[in-house]
């Protein structure tokens, strides 16, 4: 599910327009980190997690129960940290280089510190295609060695195969999230220290891209996001059967056209 925030996002982006995060669209609100207000046009680089609730059905079988979100929804339904260290093993500057969203949190007398943002990782070249729907499905992956392309020709009005062609223009880029074994043990034991959830029902059911404007915190040297806001809802499943995952997906934009536009 694309939000509203991700639209909004975009549109700035192409336009070269200030990008303007309204109240209480923001993640850093919710957490009380950073700034809500980005100095720089944030991007598209990083990913949060949530749970998914689990309902016990007949015969002590548990479902998954998902809700989907609407175009509006600014977070998931129970954010969950992808780290969670006690604060005197906390993470190196090394390790600290993946994640964002740092907050202290007290348990039981002693301090852990939680990393709810990850950044999202970028191994494959994007992807342009024409699909063309219509008089027959085809699909022709983007060519620059032919000089059609800034020489177009024009067809005739005769030719009624083209002029009732209708195209699927897609541009994509192929993004992965990954949770790994260790990352896993960690959501464990904040769910059952913070959440009072056994690990047996814990299931990480739901992926959401933010963007943010990144900057390093000169005094902690700390990585900080601010303006973060949810872009897109992706729906996964991680139990502790499986425990480490890489979970890989295409964000780009998907256009349907004909010969008279859009």
């Amino acid at each position: 599910m694309k939000t509203l925030y991700c639209s909004a996002l975009q549109t700035s982006a192409v336009l070269g327009l200030p990008h303007t995060v309204l109240p209480n669209t923001d993640l850093n609100t919710f957490h009380h980190i950073g700034s809500p207000t980005p100095i720089n046009r944030p991007l598209m680089n990083y990913f949060a997690i949530g749970l998914s609730p689990k309902k016990e059905v007949v015969n002590g079988i548990y479902n998954v129960g998902k809700t989907p979100h609407t175009p509006l929804d600014g977070n998931v339904y129970q954010p969950i940290p992808i780290r969670f260290v006690k604060e005197s093993l906390d993470l190196s500057s090394f390790e600290r280089q993946a994640y964002r969203f740092r907050k202290v949190i007290p348990v039981n007398g002693e301090n852990y510190v939680a990393y709810f943002i990850k950044k999202l990782g970028v191994s494959k070249p994007a992807n342009y295609f024409i699909r063309e729907e219509v008089p027959e499905i085809k699909t022709t992956i983007l060519s620059t060695n032919s000089s059609k392309i800034l020489n177009p020709v024009p067809r005739p009005s005769s030719d009624t195969e083209y002029q009732s062609s209708i195209y699927q223009v897609s541009y994509s880029q192929p993004l992965s999230a990954e949770i790994l074994a260790v990352e896993f043990a960690e959501i464990l034991t904040y769910a059952d220290l913070v959440l009072g959830i056994t690990s047996a029902d814990v299931n990480i059911g739901e992926i959401m891209v933010c963007s943010g404007d990144e900057m390093v915190d000169p005094n902690t040297n700390n990585y900080e996001l601010n303006g973060v806001q949810a872009m897109v809802f992706l729906d996964c499943e991680l139990d502790e059967t499986i425990r480490e995952q890489e979970f890989t997906f295409e964000l780009g934009s998907l256009e349907h056209m004909n010969h008279g536009g859009l």
